[in-house]
């Protein structure tokens, strides 16, 4: 369908627009209106001297300056006075200089400071970029260049977005890119804060540059634009560094290019792209470009992606050859990418598993007939140990490597399978050799790991883990043969069976195995019966960790003494190392990020304690570490932290009947475990961390008396937990909390005095539970939970009765 033509009023619009252009008269450099280093002192700015003119703009002029205080050379914006200083331009230049202030990225030009000249000038001090812009810089410049320039526009204009800053002028000028290829997004005078601005543009203002303008933004000015401007900005960019063009029509004159702006003419991006010497040469490739760009520069905005971030995952895709948003709706594209990327792992992933194999039988088989023929055993045990180098790269190496990878189930499992035979065959040859047992526990504890991991694309088989892990205790050397390892190996064997105990206990604790879980943390802890026998960073933080571990078993089971006990206990390793490591500033970061949890944890002490001040005091300490994490280093762990503390800062809220601050802190809590879901949709337990959240917020809104609310947050709750079941079927705490979402809605349906809807969502609980317990599903901690519902809907089975 051609893009529609303007209408009377538009065209009208536009021509006095193009009027209001033509009565500024010529570019200021061309009226005689000069502001240059040679014509102006030096010390007009009062901090800097000026040193050379190094552009000049509709708005000012820009000289090179040094600032008194620092040293430093800078880039000094000078406003330009006469027929353009109107209210409207200095409106502008004030703007530019408060929005730049307010955005640190370093893909944004960073701003030093602003201020008035004693005669009236405005001026803005901002970080000098020595470079071209894009589309100087873009000469000899490869596809892969291109694309990464783009990417780093993309991450900063998201930052801008982030701040509710829109760029409107985003164009091959206004991207600076450094010698060292870092980008440098500037000129924000026309930028538009959506907070600030939308009470006081007027909707006549227009700005932009003809050719990388939105339909919406010459139709209807600065207040018609959103974030999507920016994202057909976007687009705009990715044509130019495929073309070296602007996307539309050009027919010479300003009025032509900007009524085919607003009209949507594009020019034939097909044929421009196809005739491009950057264009990628394969015709797949090519219509993947296509679709992005006809997407980004959509003449509705509605149709164009979402976000910057949107936008950013297609261009990601672009240079991954993954599939491409713009084609997720042809069916038969997304079938063909998935086919071809999987297709060479699949085929390397079964031609390597059959050569290790071979090798390992080969290898195996000459060791054996070597020891029976005591002949050319150097060259049996040679190709001994080359076998063994390629099976331990697999499983220790290339199955990490495949974790993530969609499609690499099956694959993984046949390594796995592998690797445990192998490693059995291993234990066989040389029974007696520490070294080889200690690789081949080695080798068991990352077979336990993948069976354990119910995150990635394994299926989490976690009593096969129990299984392997029982192999791996077997495989370990004995005391006695330890004697014969090195200090090092030593230490690895002792971390290692701590390790496992402490997989175990995780393992138990998923399954909900309560008597398994004691065990195996009492193993472990026992194995510092008489203090931790290595000095090492692996191994004192082996027993911090299983001091914390215990301490939260004993916190559980209601011994808060026992419990304090061993976190000081814990606390107190984790402080001795900071002290005695803090030449390793990786290991002392880490280990302080460990101190912060334990700080948590003794929150929680007090908490128990009903020592409410106190625990709060800590959390907050808590919450301003985690989120200065998230700030400097980033990371779900930050995040995970950051929303625990807002959760449990909750709950002390919502115990002093604050139930406002509470919804506050929860609702903070929940937006970060969803972004975390975002990030890790395979992952169950952030799943279950989101679902909490919305859980919790239903809880607080009952708590208030907020029943209307309740009842939307609990649907929520039903909704979640039922996408979480489907998604993961064999991991129970998904159906458990099915059966807990449909509770909720009971006890709503009470508080509401709806007796038939309570029987209804009660009988909808029981029927999850019941069939956790015919599955053997239900932890034992849970395994009174039917009987407790049954005796509930006994009653109100009366009550209906009775009514």
């Amino acid at each position: 369908m051609p893009p529609p033509v303007p209408g009377d009023e538009e065209r009208v619009h536009l021509e006095s627009l193009l009027d209001s252009l033509r009565e500024a008269g010529p570019p200021p450099r061309l009226r005689g209106t000069h502001l240059t280093a040679q014509e102006l002192p030096p010390d007009l700015v009062d901090g800097f001297t000026l040193l050379e003119e190094i552009g000049q703009g509709g708005q000012g002029v820009v000289f090179r300056a040094q600032q008194h205080a620092t040293g430093r050379e800078v880039a000094l914006k000078i406003l330009r006075e006469g027929p353009l200083a109107d209210v409207r331009s200095r409106h502008r230049f004030a703007r530019e200089t408060e929005i730049v202030a307010s955005l640190e990225h370093p893909g944004i030009v960073t701003l030093y400071g602003a201020g008035r000249t004693a005669d009236g000038h405005g001026w803005v001090a901002m970080e000098i970029v020595d470079g071209k812009n894009l589309r100087d810089h873009l000469h000899g410049a490869n596809l892969a260049t291109r694309l990464e320039l783009l990417e780093q526009v993309c991450e900063a204009l998201a930052e801008a977005h982030r701040h509710g800053v829109i760029h409107l002028d985003l164009k091959p000028a206004n991207v600076l890119v450094k010698e060292s290829g870092q980008v440098r997004v500037v000129d924000f005078g026309l930028a538009r804060s959506i907070l600030q601005d939308a009470a006081s543009l007027s909707v006549d203002a227009l700005g932009g540059t003809p050719g990388f303008m939105a339909p919406e933004q010459v139709r209807g000015g600065i207040t018609a634009c959103d974030t999507r401007t920016d994202i057909h900005a976007l687009g705009a960019l990715l044509f130019f560094l495929l073309t070296g063009r602007a996307p539309y029509e050009d027919q010479g004159s300003v009025f032509s290019t900007l009524e085919a702006v607003a009209s949507g003419k594009l020019c034939s991006l097909e044929q421009a792209i196809s005739e491009s010497s950057c264009a990628p040469s394969s015709a797949r490739a090519r219509l993947d470009f296509i679709a992005v760009c006809h997407k980004a520069l959509a003449l509705e905005p509605s149709i164009r992606y979402r976000s910057v971030s949107d936008f950013q995952a297609d261009l990601q895709a672009l240079r991954s050859g993954g599939i491409v948003e713009a084609r997720q709706g042809e069916r038969r594209y997304r079938w063909t990418v998935a086919f071809r990327r999987l297709q060479p792992v699949l085929l390397i992933l079964v031609v390597a598993a059959g050569i290790t194999w071979v090798a390992v039988e080969v290898a195996l088989r000459e060791r054996a007939l070597a020891d029976l023929a005591q002949t050319n055993l150097e060259q049996a045990q040679t190709n001994f140990e080359q076998a063994q180098e390629i099976a331990e790269a697999f499983l220790l190496e290339i199955d990490p490597l495949l974790a993530n990878l969609p499609g690499s189930g099956p694959a993984r499992e046949r390594i796995i399978q592998r690797g445990t035979d192998y490693l059995n065959q291993l234990l066989e040859t040389a029974p007696d050799d520490a070294q080889l047992r200690l690789k081949a526990a080695r080798g068991f504890h990352a077979i336990a790991l993948v069976q354990a991991d119910i995150y990635t694309m394994s299926s989490g088989r976690l009593e096969e883990a129990f299984s392997t892990l029982q192999q791996l205790h077997s495989a370990l050397p004995t005391a006695e043969q330890r004697m014969e390892l090195s200090a090092s190996e030593g230490e690895f064997a002792f971390v290692l069976e701590v390790q496992a105990h402490m997989l175990a206990v995780r393992v138990a604790r998923d399954l909900g195995q309560d008597q398994r879980y004691r065990d195996e943390l009492q193993s472990g802890l026992a194995l510092f019966e008489n203090g931790c026998p290595f000095e090492t960073i692996d191994a004192q933080r082996a027993h911090s960790a299983v001091l914390e571990e215990w301490s939260r078993y004993l916190l559980a089971s209601g011994d808060v003494d026992g419990g304090r006990d061993y976190l000081r206990q814990s606390r107190q390793i984790l402080e001795g190392m900071v002290d005695r490591f803090q030449q390793n500033v990786a290991a002392v970061e880490s280990l302080q990020r460990d101190l912060a949890v334990l700080i948590f944890h003794e929150a929680t002490l007090a908490e128990i304690s009903g020592d409410l001040k106190t625990a709060e005091q800590l959390l907050l300490e808590f919450h301003t570490d985690a989120t200065d994490r998230m700030t400097s280093v980033g990371g779900m762990v930050a995040k995970r932290d950051a929303s625990t503390a807002k959760e449990r800062l909750s709950a002390i809220a919502a115990t002093r009947e604050d139930f406002a601050t509470a919804i506050e802190w929860i609702a903070g809590a929940r937006s970060l475990r969803m972004e975390v879901l975002k990030e890790q949709a395979e992952h169950p337990s952030a799943w279950a961390d989101q679902i909490s959240m919305t859980n919790r917020m239903g809880e607080l809104h009952l708590a208030a008396g907020q029943l209307e609310q309740a009842g939307t947050w609990f649907d929520n709750f039903v909704a979640e937990a039922a996408d979480f079941e489907a998604k993961f079927p064999d991991f129970p705490r998904a159906s458990r909390m099915l059966g807990v979402a449909y509770y909720k809605r009971y006890e709503l349906a009470q508080a509401r005095s709806q007796p038939a809807e309570a029987l209804a969502a009660l009988n909808s609980s029981l029927e999850v539970f019941y069939r956790m317990q015919a599955a053997a599903t239900l932890a034992e901690g849970d395994g009174a939970i039917p009987a407790a519902l049954e005796e509930e809907k006994r009653a109100l089975e009366q009550q209906l009765e009775d009514s």
